[in-house]
């Protein structure tokens, strides 16, 4: 599990006290909806379905990006976002070391290609690295810890998932920004978070710094981070614009716990990855099968 010091509990409490309550609008939304003008600074925080509606930046512009349903994705319903959210709750609701829910996602991740969340997502961070801005990953998993079981190489398999997909990311930095990347969470180009929060996260990384930067782009999947991210920078004085990216939702929203069932009895049984066509075809043909069943059997869970 991640250790949270008290300080940065304080340091992000501090920061909240600040600012006003947080909504996915811009300023000028806001100002307009409410008509009334407050002392208090707005969040910057967008909602997007694509890295394309994220403007250009000034020079010195830093960006951060979220990695899993950000930049990468699996294939198939099996490893995806709405089936690691029903994998935790209909199969291995007990999240602790050595898990069921962390063998197989690692190996999952060990196996299965990854692919871009939009097609060009690679394309696009070549032309925003084109333009002179540095691009870093920030991540919520750790060098070597996966989810919460030791893990080395955590590090390394993140890096090499990157860059199967074409995604490398920048590793130099303005001279008087550099130290960040002395950071022992840093590795090749992506920040692995040990705290759960990344904006307490990016408190902690500024604040051993000699120099803020200039501007910050931050881009997750999730809201809570992009509002925690915004929070942090905001309370740091660095001006930023943070992106809530939804690209992911809808592809969950057609999840299928069938044919995911079906997919993850054949690797467990087979050691095989059916595509969602495969499975779905096999799930047809044999509607007698409870395959929920039938993994929980194979994983020696009750029935």
């Amino acid at each position: 599990m991640r250790l949270e010091t008290l300080s940065n509990y304080l340091l992000v409490a501090a920061a909240c006290m600040f600012l006003s309550p947080t909504t996915v609008t811009t300023t000028q939304q806001r100002a307009a909806i409410s008509g009334v003008a407050t002392d208090k600074p707005a969040l910057h925080i967008t909602s997007i379905q694509s890295l394309k509606e994220i403007p250009e930046q000034p020079a010195g512009t830093i960006y951060f990006f979220d990695i899993d349903d950000t930049l990468i994705d699996h294939p198939h319903m099996l490893g995806s976002k709405g089936w690691r959210s029903y994998f935790s709750k209909a199969i291995d609701p007990n999240k602790k070391p050595h898990s069921n829910h962390d063998k197989i996602t690692l190996d999952l991740a060990k196996k299965q290609p990854v692919m871009t969340v939009e097609t060009d997502t690679a394309l696009w961070l070549q032309q925003v690295q084109a333009q002179g801005h540095a691009t870093y990953g920030l991540t919520a998993r750790e060098r070597n810890i996966w989810y919460y079981t030791p893990c080395a190489g955590v590090d390394q398999l993140t890096t090499q998932q990157l860059a199967s997909v074409g995604i490398l990311f920048d590793q130099d930095l303005p001279s008087d920004m550099h130290s960040i990347t002395q950071a022992p969470e840093y590795f090749r180009g992506t920040f692995f978070s040990d705290l759960d929060s990344k904006g307490e996260y990016l408190i902690k990384l500024f604040q051993a710094s000699p120099q803020k930067p200039l501007k910050v782009i931050f881009v997750d999947d999730k809201q809570d981070h992009a509002e925690g991210v915004a929070q942090a920078l905001a309370y740091l004085g660095v001006d930023y614009e943070c992106y809530w990216y939804r690209a992911t939702e809808n592809k969950a929203s057609k999840f299928d716990p069938l044919i995911a069932n079906v997919q993850l009895y054949y690797v467990l049984k087979f050691d095989q990855i059916l595509s969602d066509d495969e499975a779905r075809l096999i799930a047809e043909q044999t509607p007698e099968n409870n395959y929920l069943q039938e993994v929980k059997a194979l994983l020696h869970l009750s029935l």
